[in-house]
């Protein structure tokens, strides 16, 4: 009679220190796993969910403009102050701590304001 039996070594199964990765023996052939991409899939959607739940909250808004804006800019020596032009030509300069108008220019174009930025100085 011939009895075959499970040898192991231990070095196959185990970390050698706290800082080596697990070794995690897997099988990637499709036939044994016809559900692994709906599975993925899944975990996908649902991570993607769990960002938007834990993302950080709406903090304020910048009340004034009276259609969308279009682009946005900061200072760079002052990051305080925010530059938005809208879609109706009209661009605004904002205090962000106290979150208020600090200056306007309510027709600077007659389309779209498609880009802003602030000179070297910062003026």
């Amino acid at each position: 009679m011939k009895i075959t039996t499970i040898s192991r070594t231990e070095e196959d199964y185990c970390r050698k220190n706290k800082t080596d990765i697990m070794k995690v023996h897997r099988n990637h052939d499709p036939a044994l796993h016809p559900f692994h991409r709906n599975r993925e899939y899944t975990k996908a959607i649902i991570g993607v969910k769990l960002d938007k739940i834990f993302a950080k909250p709406f903090l304020c808004d910048l009340n004034g403009h009276h259609d969308s804006i279009n682009c946005l800019s900061i200072i760079r020596n002052k990051l305080t102050i925010l530059l938005s032009g809208a879609c109706d030509g009209e661009i605004k300069v904002w205090d962000l701590p106290s979150k208020t108008c600090v200056w306007e220019v309510p027709s600077a174009h007659s389309g779209f304001v498609r880009g802003i930025t602030p000179d070297v100085e910062g003026e």
